[in-house]
């Protein structure tokens, strides 16, 4: 990115929209000059950085259906939304804490916006896995069983729609 940089901290993940625009996500205090807090855009038609902001810790994102960007990390509802206008949590997040983290967001065959970490609530609701779905108005266990309670720390989905969960794990 010519022209810019990131101030106080480091980069830990990108999205590129179609359009071009390069989503910054990571954990840093100011991008181009201008603070931020934990993601940002480049507008390389612009040649110019524009802040977003929000979590103190981004550590994944996700270009949803209509070029909505999902992030996720650690802060006070651990994923948001943000639609180019403004930013918004989805629901009542998922178990925000020091402890508590988004490691992987993915977006389903079906559009749901799929978030897997170290978390154990989505709002009122215990979690038996950290694995859980977004369907456009709450958040829901995901159907699935894994040994332990190990966080997810990767997640793909491949060409067929199978998703893949990545973390430490042994038995079935």
């Amino acid at each position: 990115l010519t022209g810019g940089s990131l101030a106080d901290g480091g980069v830990t993940t990108l999205a590129v929209a179609p359009t071009g625009t390069v989503f910054i996500g990571g954990i840093y205090a100011s991008a181009g000059g201008t603070a931020t807090e934990g993601v940002s855009f480049w507008a390389s038609s612009f040649g110019t950085f524009g802040t977003i902001g929000s979590l103190t810790s981004v550590q994944t994102m996700a270009l949803g259906p209509n070029q909505v960007l999902y992030f996720g990390g650690q802060g006070s509802t651990l994923i948001r939304s943000y639609n180019r206008v403004s930013v918004s949590p989805l629901g009542s997040g998922l178990g925000a804490g020091a402890t508590n983290i988004v490691n992987a967001l993915l977006i389903g065959s079906a559009g749901d916006l799929y978030a897997a970490g170290d978390f154990s609530a989505t709002g009122a609701r215990n979690l038996s896995d950290s694995l859980a779905y977004w369907n456009g108005a709450i958040w829901n266990q995901a159907d699935v069983d894994l040994p332990g309670n190990n966080p997810i720390r990767a997640m793909i989905r491949t060409g067929d729609g199978t998703m893949v969960l990545g973390g430490n794990y042994s038995g079935t």
